[in-house]
């Protein structure tokens, strides 16, 4: 297989590709362990028949968007009642403020 610049892909990199793959490395890391671009690993990845598992990649997200707000809401669920009415006044007053321009 020869990439857009015709830099053909040697058979020892589909072997060192196989190979990383089976050590269960990512698309991203083979991409940098081989110096090619990760299309060229992807495209080479799936000629072969290998795919890569992304549930890693998801569960990575998942955590990395509902984590912050599950603390938002434990601090506000924890916040004195004082200091809640506090910070709902001044967004009231912020509000009204910029509505009656």
């Amino acid at each position: 297989m020869t990439n857009q610049y015709g830099n053909p892909v040697t058979a020892d990199e589909r072997t060192k590709l196989r190979s990383l793959h089976a050590e269960g490395l990512g698309r991203n890391d083979i991409a940098r362990r081989l110096g090619r671009a990760q299309r060229t690993v992807s495209v080479l990845a799936a000629d072969m028949g290998l795919t890569f598992n992304r549930t890693a990649t998801e569960e990575a997200t998942h955590q990395a968007t509902t984590e912050p707000l599950k603390s938002s809401r434990t601090a506000l669920s924890e916040a004195p009642p004082g200091r809640l009415a506090g910070l709902w006044g001044l967004l009231a007053e912020f509000r009204y403020h910029y509505s009656a321009s």
